[in-house]
């Protein structure tokens, strides 16, 4: 069971980052160090976020110049801390929408920004973490709690490792020096996965090698859905329970028909050229109601418009191959 952050949990955190990249320093020194990346800077009265008791009682803003803010994040998130972080830039959003152009960009921004960073020419970002005082864990953190469990078994366990797979690669390989090394990781474009908390909102894939079986129990008890590959080459996917990407199939289910029936048994047949009249009369009567099975999400989309356009209300469910259809009805009620 998750609790409320505790002072020790802080000072572990901070201790972690120190032994890494990041120099923990005063707000005078934050303040005129103004070209040195890496620094992280409490607040001066911290002592007063903690209770008597040690437990945070007040979200702490860390500022930080330079670095990796997934990687940031994610290190607090390994000592049970729940860190939100700025949103991602605007320009990050101007790339067009293609994957493999946004994938390139991102590459490249982030490459260019590790490089010029560690060069000296570029002036280092600046921005804050807050550490939230939070009975709920994000799902960053259970991710990161089933690492530090692998890493018990001796896997190398880095999320947020570095901006590309092969990068990744390189460094597990480096850390292990083993031929054949047990690892699991992400890398930080697939970061892109979590919302400002640290909740998914996307999948996440993270790369693996060793025990496929014990890798897979473990990332299941966060709680996620987790799509185990069949073989090392291939990622596991985590995502949300419940998320619907565009490569799923999907469910169609009519909620409600609305006050103009006759249009919506219309929208119906046009749907399933073929329905007869009274099977359509019938889906409209009985609702909520699956009326396409295992479609698309496009046509998916493209009836919902068409079913809405006539005063309807549907939802879109992922669709689950292993449900007999004589109980679609029951589990989509």
């Amino acid at each position: 069971m998750y609790h409320r952050p505790h002072r020790d949990d802080f000072d572990r955190a901070l201790a972690r980052l120190a032994a890494g990249y990041w120099q923990i320093v005063d707000s005078e020194r934050f303040a005129s160090d103004i070209g040195t990346g890496g620094l992280l800077n409490p607040p001066s009265d911290l002592a007063a976020h903690f209770g008597p008791d040690g437990t945070q009682r007040a979200d702490i803003t860390l500022r930080y110049r330079g670095g990796v803010i997934p990687m940031l994040q994610s290190t607090l998130a390994r000592e049970g801390l729940v860190a939100c972080v700025p949103a991602r830039r605007p320009e990050e959003d101007d790339v067009p929408d293609t994957d493999d152009a946004k994938w390139a960009a991102k590459y490249e921004a982030t490459r260019h920004r590790l490089l010029a960073a560690e060069n000296g020419t570029l002036a280092p970002e600046e921005g804050s973490v807050v550490c939230l005082a939070t009975d709920s864990p994000s799902d960053l953190l259970r991710i990161t709690q089933a690492f530090d469990r692998l890493a018990e078994h001796g896997y190398f366990a880095a999320p947020a490792l570095w901006p590309t797979p092969s990068g990744c690669w390189e460094i597990v390989f480096a850390q292990t020096s083993d031929a054949h090394p047990r690892a699991v990781f992400w890398d930080t474009q697939s970061h892109d996965a979590f919302d400002a908390r640290g909740d998914l909102v996307d999948e996440l894939f993270v790369r693996w090698s060793g025990d496929r079986t014990l890798i897979a129990d473990l990332l299941t008890d966060t709680g996620l859905e987790v799509t185990t590959p069949e073989h090392e080459t291939i990622a596991f996917v985590l995502r949300p329970v419940g998320l619907i990407t565009p490569s799923d199939k999907v469910d169609l289910i009519l909620e409600t028909a609305g006050e103009r029936q006759l249009q919506v048994i219309k929208v119906l047949r046009e749907l399933a050229p073929g329905l007869p009249v009274t099977e359509a009369k019938t889906q409209v009567r009985n609702t909520p109601t699956p009326i396409l099975r295992n479609v698309t999400t496009w046509t998916a989309e493209n009836a919902t418009q068409r079913l809405r356009a006539a005063g309807a209300t549907t939802t879109v469910k992922r669709f689950d191959a292993e449900l007999p259809p004589g109980d679609v009805d029951q589990a989509h009620r």
